[in-house]
């Protein structure tokens, strides 16, 4: 379920619910439990795998008509810059096409990060982390508080992370959900949210040449911190494979 997350921009601090959902390899629609319609969702792909937009796309798709979410992001994730120049011309297209003709914003991310990430842009608009906690950031959320002096109208990027990026292993996917209710857990920070992002590119990349069951145990270890970050007991969730995290 949905678990805390502190939006603490320069203008405003609003507490949001924001859960992760993972996609199995052969369920590409999902069999969570929807709430809530969500204020934003999150798509998160990676260019450089076979299917993976197909599956992501799907899952988003499949829910067009139980959701209107008024911040919809398609993040194109390259492992790499070089990943992003070898990979670009073949992806770009597909992803802005299917952005423009389901109401969604494609955003190219590199999951390095560093100066190739921050001062990413693409035909002379801006991409990144930046792009999406911009996005993220301008939004109205139910409840926010202003802060003294705070303009309404300003749409500038705070210090927190207010968008999650959960790459997964195993071969998975992730969306992410965010609405506007809070919940009584503590959340995992931006800062948190972005190492995250890295360390499961990391075990990913180790991944690559185990086995499947190397593969799986790797998974598993991996949404244990990263519920450990969520400040999620392990309790929780009965089943290894699966990652689903969240925060409000």
């Amino acid at each position: 379920g949905p678990h805390a997350l502190r939006l603490d921009t320069k203008y405003y601090t609003v507490d949001v619910a924001a859960t992760v959902h993972t996609l199995p390899d052969d369920d590409a629609a999902g069999d969570e439990a929807f709430g809530e319609r969500p204020e934003a969702v999150v798509a998160v792909f990676d260019p450089t795998r076979d299917g993976s937009f197909a599956k992501v796309t799907g899952w988003c798709e499949a829910r067009e008509y139980s959701w209107s979410p008024e911040i919809r992001m398609l993040v194109c994730r390259y492992p790499t810059k070089g990943a992003m120049d070898a990979e670009f011309a073949s992806s770009a297209d597909a992803a802005d096409d299917w952005a423009v003709e389901n109401g969604y914003e494609a955003v190219a991310v590199i999951a390095s990060g560093g100066d190739d990430d921050e001062a990413l842009e693409l035909r002379g608009d801006e991409q990144g982390m930046r792009r999406v906690r911009a996005a993220i950031e301008a939004h109205a959320w139910p409840g926010l508080a202003m802060k003294p002096g705070g303009d309404p109208t300003a749409t500038s990027i705070g210090e927190d992370e207010a968008a999650e990026e959960h790459e997964t292993v195993d071969e998975r996917e992730t969306a992410e959900e965010l609405d506007g209710s809070p919940e009584d857990e503590p959340g995992a920070s931006g800062d948190d949210l972005e190492r995250m992002l890295r360390e499961m590119a990391r075990v990913r990349a180790m991944g690559a040449t185990a086995s499947d069951s190397e593969r799986r145990a790797m998974a598993a270890d991996a949404a244990m911190r990263m519920m450990s970050m969520f400040g999620i007991d392990s309790d929780d969730d009965g089943e290894d494979d699966e990652a689903t995290a969240g925060a409000a």
